[in-house]
């Protein structure tokens, strides 16, 4: 009676029921000492045939695999060892995966366009995006707080219902504190099945460069469209539009403002008076959601702003530089302390060819350091001003609620890996993804599997701001199973990834 019990509890699932029902129709049995003993009792029966039935049960409730368009396999719930994961929690039809193969094409099919996230290393859209620029997000997404009324009012209920979905399609109810939450969010703390390695017992690879570039025709663009010349950037974006060599050789760029000598002249005039620098640099939005990928590196080509400012001669008092497009709807300001450490430049060219509209054509500023915001497309102007720091709106990420917590500062993300992705047991898979964190220098990038209880650091020295941090990270497993890679960066001040980067993979 004891092994019966014993093997009752160690199945699990559902097999109960099945333990009483062999027992009942063991066979006959004596009593000796007080102790029920049956005669005709095969030792291994009962647990052969509970054996059998779980295996049966896994076969009917096996995790579901799909092929991706690319080829790749997924597998978004792992095998455990019963059915829990897919009887009980039902996990392959909860959600956004359960309903959406990509969130970017519902954005892309919304009545209302919806601006186009295109992460970079083809990073999925998930709902953790949404919510970190649809809950706080000033001067961008109006109102604040209301992502769940939004989201909720896109999934009417009826609707929702007909296609058989219902609370605990999206959401995990948690019993113990009574409230509800994104099941996209805390699944990997519910989920069965999933291999837990301590960071001292991970062997691994670890390697990083500033050097890996972005293909520029599969660039990020969030094509805001608030400004005259933001319909031409849009237009180039969805069209091709054309530009023209000698459109950008004409184009007039003005130095003014606290200094001594202003002046104004074509962009043809610069590059012939001053030397051209070529080098790598990234643009990274200040509203990157945290392990999104709104960023892009190339190799770019530019007038040192340095070399301008010096003959225009930088009067005492000035605080910073305003970056003015030729709309003039905004300004971008970067300060002399940042100014100074860093080699800010006027684009004309990246990877080798002009700029795009959608790039900046004719010239775009970049400035290591800060924003994509600071990066004014169709530059016409650079001002010296004398306004003070505090009153200047500057992008260096995103700042969380009202609480002053950076929530991308520093970013990283997780690169091509699929979410579930089927790799090979006992075959070395290498991770790989960018880290940054705008105006401070990444120092480390952290890697955790045992969902952030241990975390192996991998030191990235002489890193340089305003040019992300490509990292790679070689990892075999050596058994079967799920393995959950959470992935976080830290800043030369200490900054460490709030949200790290999430992915799963079945080894197989």
């Amino acid at each position: 009676m004891k092994r019966n019990k014993i093997l009752c509890a160690a199945v699990g699932f559902g097999l109960t029921l099945a333990c009483s029902a062999a027992l009942a129709i063991a066979g006959p049995a004596s009593t000796e000492n007080g102790t029920v003993v049956d005669e005709n009792y095969d030792p291994y029966r009962v647990e052969q045939e509970l054996a059998a039935q779980v295996a049966e049960a896994q076969l009917k409730y096996a995790p579901e695999v799909k092929t991706l368009a690319n080829g790749v396999k997924v597998q978004r719930t792992p095998q455990d060892a019963g059915v829990y994961n897919t009887y009980i929690l039902k996990a392959d039809k909860r959600g956004c995966a359960a309903c959406h193969d990509s969130l970017r094409d519902v954005l892309n099919n919304l009545p209302i366009r919806h601006m186009d996230i295109d992460f970079e290393g083809d990073v999925d859209l998930k709902v953790t995006h949404c919510m970190d620029c649809h809950t706080y997000s000033p001067g961008y997404v109006e109102p604040f707080y209301q992502f769940g009324s939004m989201i909720h009012g896109f999934h009417d209920s009826n609707a929702f219902r007909a296609m058989g979905g219902s609370c605990q399609s999206c959401h995990d109810m948690n019993e113990s504190d009574g409230k509800a939450a994104l099941w996209d969010v805390v699944k990997y703390d519910r989920l069965r099945g999933i291999t837990k390695l301590a960071a001292s017992d991970v062997e691994a690879e670890f390697t990083f460069d500033q050097t890996t570039l972005t293909d520029d025709n599969d660039s990020f663009s969030l094509n805001w469209v608030s400004g005259f010349s933001d319909y031409m950037v849009y237009d180039d974006y969805v069209n091709g539009l054309k530009t023209e060599h000698r459109t950008m050789l004409d184009w007039e760029i003005t130095v003014d403002g606290l200094v001594d000598n202003p002046f104004t002249m074509t962009l043809g005039e610069m590059i012939e008076k001053y030397p051209s620098v070529t080098r790598v640099a990234s643009i990274h939005c200040t509203l990157d959601p945290s392990a999104g990928g709104l960023i892009s590196t190339w190799e770019v080509t530019g007038i040192p702003v340095k070399a301008l400012l010096a003959d225009a001669g930088i009067q005492a008092g000035a605080t910073g530089v305003y970056y003015v497009p030729a709309d003039e709807v905004c300004a971008y300001p970067e300060t002399m302390e940042l100014y100074e450490k860093t080699e800010p430049l006027l684009v004309y060219a990246i990877n080798g060819h002009d700029l795009r509209y959608y790039q900046g054509f004719p010239c775009v500023s970049f400035v290591p350091g800060m924003g994509a915001p600071n990066y004014a497309k169709q530059l016409n102007k650079l001002t010296v001003t004398d306004e003070p720091v505090e009153d200047m709106y500057l992008y260096q990420g995103w700042v969380r609620e009202e609480e002053g917590r950076w929530f991308n500062k520093p970013n990283a993300s997780i690169f091509y890996t699929k979410e579930g992705q089927i790799v090979n047991v006992g075959e070395p898979y290498t991770f790989e993804g960018f880290a940054d964190a705008y105006d401070e220098k990444i120092v480390a990038l952290e890697f955790s599997w045992d969902n952030g209880e241990t975390w192996q650091r991998c030191e990235t020295p002489d890193t340089e701001i305003g040019i992300w941090t490509y990292w790679h990270y070689t990892f075999t497993p050596k058994t079967e199973g799920a393995y959950v890679l959470n992935v976080r960066a830290v800043s030369e001040s200490g900054l460490v990834g709030e949200t790290p980067a999430v992915v799963m993979v079945n080894a197989k």
